[in-house]
C-alpha cells in the first residue's frame, strides 16, 4: 500500500482502527505524516489527495494543522471517531473543499473558527454532536454555496 504514489482518495470508513492510524496506512508515508502531525511540510506532497475518509473508526488524535495545507482537497470525513482538540484557524486555506464531516463522538470542545467562512465552495458542513461551543461565526454568512449545515447536539449559543 505504501507505494501508492498517485493516491487521490483514501476510504477507510467503518473499520476497527483504534487510537492512531494503523500500520498499513503508515506505509503511505506522506499521508501518515500529515495525519499524525509529525511533518507538516509533507502536505505539499499530497497535492493529488482529493478525498480523505476515515469515519466510523476509533481514532483519537488532534486534527493536524497540516491538513489545512491540502488546498485542493474536496472531501474530508473524520466522523464518528474520538478526535480531540480544536479545528485550526488555517482551515480557511482549504479553498476547494466541498464537504467536511466531523460528526458524532468527536470531542472538540472549542469554538468553530471564523476562518470557516473562507470556504466558499463548501456545500456541506456537518459538525453534529462534536462538543463545539460558543456562537456560530458570522463569517458563515459568506458560505453562499452551502446546502447543508448540521450543528445539532452541540453547545452552540
Amino acid at each position: 500500500m505504501g507505494r501508492l504514489q498517485n493516491l487521490q482518495g483514501l476510504f477507510l470508513n467503518d473499520n476497527k482502527f483504534q487510537g492512531y492510524i494503523p500500520y498499513e496506512v503508515s506505509q503511505l508515508d506522506k499521508l501518515f505524516s500529515l495525519l499524525n502531525g509529525s511533518s507538516p511540510s509533507c502536505s505539499g506532497n499530497l497535492a493529488a489527495l482529493r478525498t480523505l475518509s476515515l469515519g466510523s473508526n476509533l481514532l483519537s488524535f488532534r486534527i493536524p494543522s497540516a491538513l489545512s495545507k491540502l488546498t485542493y482537497i474536496l472531501h474530508v470525513n473524520l466522523s464518528s471517531n474520538s478526535l480531540v482538540g480544536s479545528i485550526s484557524k488555517d482551515i480557511g486555506n482549504m479553498k476547494a473543499v466541498m464537504d467536511i464531516d466531523l460528526t458524532s463522538e468527536n470531542h472538540f470542545s472549542y469554538i468553530i473558527p471564523s476562518s470557516i467562512g473562507s470556504l466558499e465552495s463548501m456545500v456541506s458542513l456537518s459538525l453534529e454532536n462534536s462538543d463545539f461551543e460558543g456562537p456560530i461565526p458570522s463569517s458563515c454568512s459568506k458560505l453562499l454555496s452551502l446546502e447543508l449545515l448540521d450543528l445539532s447536539k452541540n453547545n452552540i449559543s
